[in-house]
């Protein structure tokens, strides 16, 4: 993996914060999984398959699954479920277009639970509150290159939000409509020419922007190549794989790891340390429960309090044991509170979405 560091900090600070930059990930803590059949055997073993997947929606990563404290909790899985069932599932179609169906295993677990296994075992773990990925993807399959789009590639597009909804990575695709394809040429995302996208990406805030090449060798196999700008940072990735379904989610899971590296936040810090924050425009009741919410499912806040309350201003006390700057980067993911005043400040404003 190579990386180099271009993109200007002013024009990152613009796309991240425009409106509807940041989304919220949605079943962080309940998973699907495929299983032959109902029987109690890969009933128990969809179960551990279950809380994997949650393991690594919950952290961002991959690489929890290789803790040991996390792999002995994964074997008596069936003692932390909440609620199962079976279900008939429609998956995205294959490359000729043909429908497919699995049967599959929904399991769902306590969230204090798993995020306390996570804590306990030393791993991070990622806010719900996560950077949505915007992806540009040029799709070959021998005739020469197209942009892909949601009207037109059911098989290219499904397969890549179903592997994000199972990584729970907040992914968009651009609209691509007259005037957006008159601006970006096929051409340019083939050649993976992420700058010359910046202009057209600023429209949809994403905090991630992706952008891809899937090729369809001779010999049927998928080969495919992307580059990724988070914050200053460029990340480049290529993977190949005997079909467009495993390419995907060979894509999103090289996506959902990069945003782990840069946003999880771990706990157990020797030293608790604790933050004071501003908010205004609490106008009401409601928005104040919001809010008290949002700061308590910050994963690097311990304990969320209300401090002082004047007006329609209200101060917060947040205890950390990850660290001050891990709580300030969760904060900028919160859709609802945007920043006003000077950074050192620490004062927000409540928005409505």
């Amino acid at each position: 993996m190579r990386r180099s560091f271009l993109l200007p900090a002013l024009l990152w600070a613009l796309l991240f914060t425009l409106p509807g930059g940041p989304a919220r990930a949605a079943g962080l803590y309940e998973a699907d999984v495929a299983v032959a059949s109902q029987d109690n055997s890969e009933r128990d073993a969809g179960i551990s398959r279950a809380l994997k997947a949650v393991l690594v929606k919950a952290s961002g990563s991959q690489r929890v699954l290789e803790n040991p404290q996390l792999a002995e909790a994964v074997r008596g899985a069936s003692s932390r479920v909440v609620q199962f069932y079976f279900r008939s599932a429609s998956l995205p179609p294959d490359e000729t277009g043909a429908a497919l169906t699995e049967l599959h295993l929904h399991a769902s677990f306590q969230p204090a639970a798993i995020d306390e296994l996570l804590r306990r075992a030393g791993e991070p773990r990622l806010s719900a509150n996560r950077p949505a990925s915007l992806v540009w993807l040029a799709l070959d399959e021998g005739s020469g290159p197209r942009l892909a789009s949601r009207d037109g590639d059911a098989a290219a597009v499904g397969w890549l939000d179903y592997h994000a909804a199972a990584r729970a990575v907040p992914l968009r695709l651009p609209s691509l409509d007259l005037e957006e394809r008159a601006a970006v040429p096929v051409e340019r995302v083939a050649s993976l020419d992420d700058a010359g996208l910046l202009e057209a990406s600023a429209r949809y805030a994403a905090g991630n922007l992706v952008v891809a090449r899937f090729v369809r060798s001779g010999t049927g196999e998928w080969v495919g190549e992307w580059k990724q700008r988070i914050g200053e940072e460029i990340v480049y990735g290529q993977g190949r794989a005997p079909s467009l379904a495993a390419l995907s989610g060979q894509l999103v899971d090289a996506v959902a790891e990069s945003l782990s590296a840069h946003f999880a936040v771990r706990s157990g810090l020797e030293n608790a340390e604790q933050l004071r924050i501003r908010i205004d425009n609490i106008a009401s009741l409601a928005i104040y429960r919001a809010l008290a919410d949002q700061l308590g499912k910050l994963g690097s806040v311990r304990q969320a309090l209300p401090g002082l309350i004047e007006r329609d201003t209200v101060y917060f006390d947040l205890l950390t044991d990850s660290g001050i700057d891990s709580v300030l980067q969760e904060l900028a993911l919160v859709p609802q509170l945007r920043p006003e005043g000077e950074p050192a400040e620490r004062r927000y404003r409540w928005a409505a979405q």
